[in-house]
C-alpha cells in the first residue's frame, strides 16, 4: 500500500462526536484526530483541522518512546474502562 496517500486507499474506522472525529487507519498505522466538519461563509462543508499520530514514527523513537506512548494509551484505556464501569456493565 502506498502510505503517502493512505487516506485514499484505506477506509478508516471512524468515531464522530460533537467535538472530535477519530479516524484510525490500521494498515497505515495512523490515527487522525480532527475537529468536526464545519460550513464556511459560502455554505461549503469543510473538514475540521486535524493532526495525525504516525505509529511508525513512535516505533522509530525506540523502546523508551514506545513505553512512554504505551503508558499514555494505557491511561486513556483506564479512563474508558472507568467510565464504562459507571454504566453498571
Amino acid at each position: 500500500m502506498n502510505m503517502s496517500r493512505y487516506w485514499e486507499v484505506e477506509r478508516p474506522k471512524t468515531i464522530t462526536t460533537c467535538r472530535n472525529v477519530l479516524s484510525y487507519y490500521p494498515a497505515a498505522e495512523r490515527l487522525a484526530v480532527a475537529r468536526p466538519m464545519w460550513t464556511d461563509d459560502r455554505g461549503v462543508k469543510r473538514n475540521g483541522r486535524s493532526v495525525v499520530l504516525d505509529l511508525e514514527s513512535v516505533f522509530d523513537g525506540g523502546e523508551h518512546t514506545v513505553r512512554q506512548a504505551r503508558a499514555i494509551f494505557a491511561d486513556v484505556i483506564h479512563k474508558f474502562d472507568t467510565w464504562l464501569d459507571t454504566l453498571g456493565g
